[in-house]
Order: C-alpha cells, then structure tokens, then sequence
C-alpha cells in the first residue's frame, strides 16, 4: 500500500529542497570547520610558547596572518564551487519535468552569488596590477 499522492509530493518537494540546502551548507560549512581547527591549533602553539616564556617564531605568527586574510584565489574559488552547484542544479530541474522552473529558480541564487565572488576576483586582479 502506498503513499497518497499529496504526501508523496510533498515528499519529493522536502527531499529535493532538502539535499539541495545540505548539499550548500556541507560545501560552505565543512571548510570553515578545518580552517577553526588549523587555527586552534596555531593558537594552542603561541600559548605553549606564551607559558614556557619563550619567543613566538615569526614563522607561527605569519602562518595565523595568512590563514586570516582573503585572497583572490579563494574568491575565485568559491565562486566556481558556486557556479557548479548552480549549473547542476539547473541541468537537474531540465531534465525533471516537474521540477523544471523551481530548480531553475533556486539555481540563479549560488549563480549569482558565485558571480558576485568571481567579480570579486576580478577586480583584486585589477587593483594589483
């Protein structure tokens, strides 16, 4: 006996909503909880030097700036991460007749954000050279 067919597509609507939002939040989220953890760990290391009463390399010091500081690079990253969820998403809802305009919808927001980061990368390029 199956499911009634309101609730069936209720289902598919939660899922595919679902995944979706996972699947950006796994992408933005799991980054950011490594760089915590390398960051953690650099602290943990000034604070041994702190206790022992000796000098904090200058080495240590520069790995926190560096880890701190936005690059081009990232943004152009970020932005081609973005870009592709969009373009899978929107080859998605191209290819499922009933979900065709919501994916393609939901697709223009990393779309436009990842454009945002590419354009962000852009314009560093320019103010360096």
């Amino acid at each position: 006996m199956g499911m009634p067919v309101a609730i069936n597509n209720i289902f598919i609507v939660m899922t595919v909503f679902g995944s979706t939002t996972a699947i950006i939040g796994l992408a933005l989220f799991i980054p950011h909880y490594f760089r915590a953890q390398k960051r953690a760990t650099i602290y943990k290391t000034i604070e041994l030097f702190s206790t022992r009463n000796q000098p904090v390399p200058p080495e240590v010091l520069d790995s926190l700036s560096r880890q701190t500081a936005a690059t081009p690079d990232g943004d152009l990253r970020r932005g081609v991460i973005l870009l592709s969820i969009a373009v899978a998403l929107a080859v998605f809802g191209y290819f499922v007749d009933d979900a065709r305009s919501p994916l393609i919808g939901i697709a223009a927001f990393p779309a436009m954000i990842g454009l945002a980061f590419i354009g962000l990368h852009l314009r560093a390029i320019k103010r360096a050279a």
